[in-house]
């Protein structure tokens, strides 16, 4: 199953941008990441699940499949909102391809496009790793006492410029910087680690 050409142009990108990051970035996330179990949960998640959510869930997806790890891919939200167009309208233009409420990376591997709720089976038996993605100015980030593990990587809202000019430039800008990181952080965490 061949990842889209478009985002496999999108991943050579990446790998020449990290190797600029400092070595010790997300240090502390990739040591967690490494040790955990295979079949590992990570949930990616703000409070609608609307946008920065969704655009590190689909590139975790990406990146997870890419560099042969072995994470179950989740986001979520801790309030019911709806998908914001601008969010599918990035995805898409970034080289996901959406059909029938599915998000695709690879031909055959694809995932629901859809604002999901935080709800965890108290039977799951792997441990859940939770990104919490709100900006640090808002006082509203969710605690999730069920997950093992718990690590803040803020970004920035996208929500602020909607129905502005710029707000295409701004979602793919956000989109383009939360891919960046998670790149990062899944390449380190793989057996094929990007040279640095």
């Amino acid at each position: 199953m061949s990842i889209y050409p478009k985002l496999l142009q999108q991943i050579e990108q990446l790998e020449k941008e990290v190797r600029y990051y400092p070595p010790d970035r997300f240090a502390s996330i990739i040591a967690a990441l490494r040790a955990a179990p295979k079949g590992s949960q990570l949930y990616f998640v703000c409070r609608h699940n609307s946008r920065r959510s969704q655009f590190a869930e689909f590139w975790a997806h990406l990146f997870n499949h890419y560099f042969g790890l072995n994470f179950q891919i989740h986001s979520a939200g801790t309030a019911a909102g709806p998908l914001a167009p601008q969010t599918t309208a990035s995805l898409q233009q970034l080289g996901f391809s959406l059909s029938q409420g599915q998000l695709y990376w690879a031909e055959g591997k694809g995932s629901p496009l859809e604002s999901k709720l935080w709800a965890i089976d108290e039977q799951t038996e792997m441990p859940i790793y939770a990104f919490m993605l709100c900006s640090e100015v808002e006082a509203d980030c969710p605690y999730l006492p069920e997950a093992y593990q718990r690590f803040s990587l803020p970004y920035e809202d996208p929500s602020k410029v909607d129905g502005q000019d710029r707000a295409a430039f701004v979602y793919r800008q956000r989109a383009e910087e939360i891919g960046r990181d998670l790149f990062y952080i899944f390449s380190k965490c793989s057996q094929n680690e990007i040279s640095r």
